[in-house]
């Protein structure tokens, strides 16, 4: 009898977990994403650093989303300008609150996050990294790193495991909701090559995580 999908699922998950401990790499560490937890998001901005700062092409689709609301923001969004961090992050919250306002705040975040990638492909500096993804989510996400150093200051990650089932990308100063936002950014960033993603994370701190992605 053929396994059903469930436990071909299981079986094949321990597989994936025996090459991460091959690359001493704790499987156990990684969790499901909790999207009805609370997020403090004042806090959070709070704790970003002064200097941290985001393109301007990504604040602009939300603030066109949220100015017949009301929400103060700038007029216009230059695309390659940097602006703070903090004032992305919060626009980000008042887009979740009107536009997916039936959702938990991180639920909200992530699916936000998932419109990014089309918006960093909508720039010739995001075609141009991109164009070498070779049609496939494992080339994309090699890419990430080049993605994340063009859209953000003081930040880095790197792709520590890329294998033919899963990868592993670790975020470093990442401030802007690593553990909602940023899942929502890599799973719009497969899907545009592929089918979605299964993705769990390892939380070090608020602007630290590392996304286990699966398929």
């Amino acid at each position: 009898m053929d396994p059903t999908p469930h436990t071909a699922r299981a079986t094949n998950d321990e597989h994936l977990d025996a090459e991460l401990a091959a690359h001493h790499i704790p499987a156990a560490e990684f969790r499901g994403v909790d999207y009805r937890a609370p997020l403090d998001v004042e806090a959070r901005v709070a704790a970003v650093p002064a200097a941290a700062t985001a393109k301007g092409m990504f604040f602009e689709p939300l603030a066109r989303a949220v100015r017949p609301h009301g929400v103060a923001c700038e007029p216009r969004y230059v695309a390659f300008r940097d602006y703070p961090l903090r004032d992305f992050m919060r626009l980000l919250a008042s887009c979740a609150s009107v536009h997916h306002r039936a959702l938990p705040t991180r639920e909200a975040m992530r699916q936000l996050g998932r419109e990014a990638f089309s918006t960093l492909m909508g720039s010739v500096a995001g075609r141009v990294i991109f164009t070498f993804a070779l049609g496939d989510a494992r080339s994309a996400l090699r890419l990430a790193p080049e993605g994340y150093k063009l859209s953000l200051s003081h930040c880095t990650a790197r792709t520590r495991l890329n294998a033919p089932e899963q990868v592993v990308l670790e975020l470093r100063d990442v401030w802007n909701f690593p553990e909602c936002y940023q899942v929502g950014v890599i799973e719009g960033g497969c899907m545009a090559f592929g089918p979605p993603p299964r993705i769990r994370t390892r939380v070090l701190s608020a602007c630290d995580v590392d996304l286990l992605i699966r398929w």
